[in-house]
């Protein structure tokens, strides 16, 4: 197994393992299967905000999983900001034909400013954002590894605190935090549920 950075001609493997681990999040909000380019625009979005932090699991030539752990989720907003993000952002919406009904976007925008008050809570910019493996491979142990290089990651830019937030019924997740350092400091929710709030401390 090899732990890396991802390549920009990867992220659509990326993107159909985070539709199989998230799938039940994007029938909530979008209510069916979106678009490997749209989910691939998010992940594009985090490789240029901080490429050393999308990190994948590779073995027989194969992307396993991948986990984005930013020091500074600060940078994705002012990426998404810039000319280049926001003209490629257009142009993939347009041509994926994704429509965003008013209750979807009032339901991401809320989420948005959850986000945004949780990390004004627990003061920790450096997070696990996002951690996924394909479900072939399942118990296998690519998770484990995964979430060590994302520690590690952050450990190396000079982070002492890293959070995350995991669904309460989840329970291999919480297991697998747990058994390294994670513990939880709280609580919050989002349209789709409650979150509970985990930090580790380097």
């Amino acid at each position: 197994m090899l732990i890396r950075q991802v390549r920009e001609d990867e992220l659509d493997q990326v993107a159909e393992i985070f539709a199989e681990v998230f799938n039940e999040s994007i029938h909530f909000y979008f209510s069916g299967k979106l678009p490997t380019r749209v989910i691939s625009l998010w992940l594009l979005l985090a490789q240029m905000a901080e490429p050393e932090a999308l990190q994948v699991a590779e073995e027989d030539r194969f992307i396993r999983g991948y986990i984005f752990s930013p020091s500074e989720t600060s940078r994705l907003w002012r990426t998404a900001l810039t000319g280049s993000f926001l003209t490629h952002s257009v142009k993939t919406l347009v041509h994926s034909n994704l429509r965003l009904p008013l209750s979807t976007l009032q339901a991401l925008l809320s989420n948005k400013l959850w986000f945004w008050r949780t990390n004004r809570q627990h003061g920790s910019p450096a997070r696990i954002l996002s951690l996924g493996v394909s479900t072939c491979v399942r118990g296998q142990g690519y998770g484990r590894h995964l979430l060590k290089a994302g520690i590690e990651y952050l450990r190396n830019k000079g982070c002492r605190v890293v959070t995350l937030e995991v669904r309460p019924h989840n329970i291999p997740a919480r297991r697998l935090y747990e058994s390294l350092g994670f513990v939880k400091v709280g609580e919050t929710r989002d349209a789709q549920g409650p979150w509970l709030i985990m930090q580790l401390s380097n």
